[in-house]
């Protein structure tokens, strides 16, 4: 079985800081667990890093 954990954004706190997410409308994990979320409102694809609270931009409009 698995853990779903929230690793980002806070209610009400829509930002384009690295931890926070602006209406995320795609997610998923490659078999490495490292998460991609693709964050519509921020125009940019986030890559989360196992244990990490915050993610890396690898890709931006």
């Amino acid at each position: 079985a698995s853990v779903a954990s929230t690793v980002a954004g806070t209610t009400s706190s829509a930002g384009p800081w690295s931890y926070q997410l602006n209406t995320p409308s795609a997610i998923m994990m490659d078999p490495y667990g490292f998460i991609y979320v693709l964050d519509t409102g921020n125009a940019r694809v986030q890559k989360w890093y196992p244990g990490n609270s915050y993610g890396t931009t690898i890709l931006s409009a």
